[in-house]
């Protein structure tokens, strides 16, 4: 089932991306300079946190870029634009798909370091995900290869495996995102009702409360955009949608837009930042209250901290 025209769906998935790509270059140059100025952050995580904002952008510029490129080879300078659009293993093309696979391990590889940190940098938490992660690049990998080699002889793998290898694909990144963004949620959740039970929360006139509730919708905000159009994607992938092409277009932009307007939201007093604010765990004040409640072991395993007084006043 073709569903959209496959020229219409070019189309406006270039006109979507252009629009997305304007609000990422906006969203970038405000947080750019955020990210060089704070100085509560670790000398561990500027360089990563630095470092992941530009190669989304770039990422992002080099995808919109050669997506332009595929459109003016088949409606300017081609005879058969369709054919043109549905030719296999074309360069630019597979291009294109290269940059949309590096947004999308990089966007799910920030994702599960954010839960990570969350869970007091336990590798055991993330173990699975990480896995599943890592199963996801290699077949992304195979997608490429595939692109790439479609036309060369003696090839192991053809047209027939691309399909099934790029469906995977999309399920694994729809399961990292709903899996780990319910880790995050989960873990904030139960700290939050653990320190309702202990006082903790009127004690400090509900600041700690006014965090995580701040902490869970951060998490919600910034992974459900991501969330909801990989499984488009997947969804329309799967009915053999030509729409897909559109909604994989506006995918690229989303995930470095999602990334970057947490910093930039954080830096205009709007929300708290996960990583800063709520989960100190060297500061925590809960040790003595946990021991006598007998939930130590959950609080202090998962290395969040409520203090009594709130570095921000958000």
């Amino acid at each position: 089932m073709a569903g959209t025209r496959l020229d219409l769906s070019v189309f406006v998935g270039l006109f979507m991306e252009s629009v997305l790509y304007g609000v990422h270059l906006i969203v970038f140059d405000t947080c750019l300079p955020v990210l060089l100025r704070r100085t509560r952050m670790t000398a561990a995580e500027k360089p990563y946190l630095v470092t992941s904002t530009i190669l989304l952008l770039l990422f992002g510029t080099l995808h919109i870029a050669f997506a332009l490129r595929h459109a003016l080879d088949a409606f300017l300078w081609s005879s058969n634009p369709t054919e043109r659009l549905l030719r296999a293993a074309d360069p630019i093309d597979a291009l294109q798909w290269v940059f949309f696979g590096l947004q999308t391990m990089l966007g799910d590889a920030i994702l599960i370091y954010r839960c990570y940190v969350i869970y007091g940098r336990r590798k055991s938490v993330i173990a699975a995900p990480f896995l599943v992660w890592i199963c996801g690049n290699v077949n992304t990998a195979l997608v490429l290869y595939i692109l790439f080699t479609m036309h060369s002889g003696n090839r192991p793998l053809g047209e027939s495996h691309l399909q099934a290898l790029f469906t995977s694909c999309l399920s694994i990144t729809v399961v990292i995102n709903v899996f780990v963004n319910g880790l995050m949620v989960m873990a904030i959740w139960r700290v939050q009702r653990d320190a309702a039970d202990l006082g903790i929360a009127e004690r400090s006139q509900s600041s700690s409360a006014r965090a995580l509730r701040r902490a869970t919708r951060i998490i919600i905000e910034s992974g459900v955009i991501y969330t909801i159009f990989a499984f488009l994607f997947f969804v329309l992938n799967i009915a053999s949608n030509n729409f897909k092409f559109a909604i994989a277009a506006c995918t690229v932009q989303i995930i470095g837009i999602a990334f970057d307007l947490i910093i930039v939201r954080v830096d205009a007093g709007q929300t708290s930042d996960i990583l800063e604010e709520v989960y100190q765990s060297k500061n925590t004040n809960l040790t003595s209250p946990m021991a006598y409640a007998g939930r130590r072991g959950r609080l202090n395993s998962l290395s969040f901290a409520i203090t009594s007084q709130s570095e921000s006043t958000v």
